[in-house]
């Protein structure tokens, strides 16, 4: 016997029906508004990264710990705050200087701006201590273990005045006593601050440019545009 069976119409899809087309989502990337903010912040971290400090943290030094303190201006385009960082030698013990009962005189040392310039400030600084002075190996801005730009002396003179400051305040240190000694670039800051109005009695520069007018002809870091003689 066959058998038949009517199907009806309506029945002959079983499938469940497609749902209907919802919002189309964009991933973030694909917005062209989002890309380019996101491009324009990538070039900024760049150009930021590629001019500041530090590259490479400070050297060490033998005998002397880690000091920070704030700069008196602010830095432009810096990750690392306004912070100063140097190396901090307290006198020698056999020296019986720089005490609480006894404070002694004390130093603030500029290092020269190219690779040798810390291991010859190192030396300097450990006969200093051995006679009985407080001496700060000072990194000023834009150079290696301090954040921002090198402005050829500007602000940077500003940072050796902060560090005299600094020093005046410390324990077992004659206020009246403080001395700044600059090598290489960190001589001409030595000057700079000494003629600036610091805390300095007394300036000595070894190799500082002081020919001004020819040593900016001849530096390769010219000038921001801002302080370019209008």
């Amino acid at each position: 016997m066959k058998c038949t069976v009517d199907r009806d119409p309506s029945l002959a899809r079983h499938s469940a029906p497609e749902p209907a087309p919802g919002p189309r989502f964009t991933p973030a990337l694909r917005s062209l508004p989002i890309r380019r903010a996101m491009l324009v912040a990538l070039a900024g971290l760049l150009s930021l990264g590629s001019s500041c400090y530090p590259i490479k943290p400070l050297p060490r030094v033998e005998g002397a710990k880690y000091v920070k303190f704030p700069a008196t201006r602010e830095f432009t385009g810096s990750f690392y705050g306004s912070w100063l960082h140097g190396q901090y030698l307290l006198p020698a013990k056999e020296s019986a200087r720089g005490t609480v009962e006894n404070p002694g005189p004390a130093i603030v040392l500029i290092p020269a701006f190219n690779f040798l310039g810390w291991r010859e400030a190192d030396g300097l600084a450990q006969r200093f201590s051995r006679a009985g002075y407080h001496v700060l190996l000072l990194s000023v801005r834009g150079t290696r273990g301090t954040g921002g730009k090198d402005d050829c002396g500007l602000a940077q003179t500003g940072d050796v005045i902060a560090a005299l400051n600094w020093m005046a305040g410390q324990e077992g240190v004659r206020p009246r006593g403080l001395a700044v000694i600059g090598l290489g670039r960190g001589g001409q800051l030595a000057l700079l601050a000494a003629a600036g109005g610091g805390r300095a009695r007394a300036v000595a520069a070894f190799g500082a440019p002081v020919e001004i007018s020819s040593w900016r002809a001849t530096t390769e870091r010219k000038p921001e545009a801002s302080t370019r003689k209008r």
